[in-house]
């Protein structure tokens, strides 16, 4: 009783969506008949917390209570604002949970500032947000902040990838050369993913995760996708922009060939990024999504270099008006409003990869959210 009484307002608020996450989830289906059915895996979904306390700890609570999931992850930018604010909070909060839980980097984690008082090296955010937590992500020997976790029961490979690994270089006033909000990926990330994805076993399907997504797109139409303008997210300040760098890896892995190029930055004081890998040997590779938050909107889309790779864009789960003015009806505190949470299933049998909202599904042009399966 007195578990039921502290989990009770986010779960009451949500009742009526209760059923359709257990459907996507695919949760209690056996029996003859059912095939596939350990096919499924399933991860609740936040993202953009900055600071919310209150929303971290109810998506806990979630995620603890439902036996649907598999675990749990966060698409960054935990911070309110910059690096340099307490975030006990959000460490306990993880600890907290009863599954695994897992821990994606985003440019306010980093500081979002040039400022040696206000930011920190993808190290230190690694030090503050990741380490703690090592215990509920199974990674113990983990020393970076992006890492591969491969779910065997599944046969699904999670790859997150740190988006703001900029070079650690200060100036004479002991600032950072490199603004800790850019947008990038430093060489020797991409020599990681380039040799991990080599050595992820075949047959594995991939669900890539970081904080923002850098290159071209199109957006899909479709409930998911709102409406406007407002959804052709700017890259500007991502100086490899023009190189699609990461688009281009994952098609060669996906189509099992070989990758050689050099990649330049529009910025003369960033490095060249070198890439050559060769997947030949491995094989074609099965790409579900590449999944993110950082726009604080929920949006569908494609690569317009790859069209078959989709990429995922989530609302933040901050109960913040600013956080979310871009996307949706104001947070009501007390409604199913004031949550903003995502069970993401991937279903490896039916190659679908499907979303649930809980909580916040109501956008400001009255495009109502709840589900949506989407084919890869």
């Amino acid at each position: 009783m007195e578990e039921k009484t502290a989990l009770a307002p986010i779960i009451e608020r949500n009742r009526d969506v209760e059923h359709v996450m257990l459907a996507a989830c695919r949760y209690g289906h056996h029996g003859l008949g059912v095939k596939n059915k350990d096919k499924r895996l399933s991860l609740l979904a936040v993202t953009d917390v900055h600071g919310s306390e209150t929303q971290m700890r109810s998506a806990i609570a979630y995620l603890n209570h439902y036996d649907a999931f598999d675990g749990g992850i966060c698409l960054g930018d935990i911070m309110p604002a910059h690096f340099n604010s307490p975030a006990d909070w959000y460490v306990d909060a993880v600890l907290s949970a009863n599954k695994p839980f897992y821990t994606v980097l985003g440019n306010h984690d980093h500081g979002n500032s040039a400022d040696a008082t206000l930011a920190a090296t993808p190290k230190m955010a690694f030090d503050k947000f990741i380490a703690p937590t090592l215990e509920k992500m199974e990674m113990p020997a983990l020393d970076q902040p992006y890492y591969c976790k491969l779910f065997e029961k599944y046969g699904v490979a999670l790859i997150v990838l740190n988006g703001n690994d900029t070079p650690d270089g200060t100036d004479e006033k002991g600032n950072y050369k490199i603004h800790r909000g850019v947008e990038m990926y430093g060489q020797a990330q991409i020599d990681w993913l380039v040799r991990t994805l080599a050595e992820i076993p075949e047959g594995y399907h991939l669900l890539l995760a970081s904080h923002t997504f850098l290159h071209a797109h199109d957006v899909v139409e479709c409930a998911f996708s709102q409406k406007g303008k407002r959804l052709n997210w700017s890259h500007s300040g991502n100086p490899y922009h023009d190189t699609e760098l990461l688009t281009d890896i994952i098609h060669a892995w996906t189509c099992g060939t070989r990758l050689s190029g050099v990649y330049t930055p529009i910025r003369e004081d960033l490095p060249a990024i070198t890439v050559d890998v060769d997947f030949s040997a491995r094989g074609e590779g099965i790409f579900v999504a590449h999944l993110i938050g950082h726009f604080h909107r929920d949006t569908i889309a494609r690569s317009k270099k790859y069209p078959e790779q989709m990429i995922v864009s989530l609302i933040s789960t901050a109960n913040d008006v600013w956080q979310n003015h871009a996307c949706d009806l104001p947070r009501a505190a007390g409604t199913k409003a004031e949550d903003a949470i995502t069970a993401v299933t991937v279903d490896t049998g039916a190659r679908e990869l499907r979303l649930v909202r809980i909580g916040s599904n109501m956008t400001m042009d009255l495009t109502e959210r709840t589900y949506i399966a989407l084919p890869y």
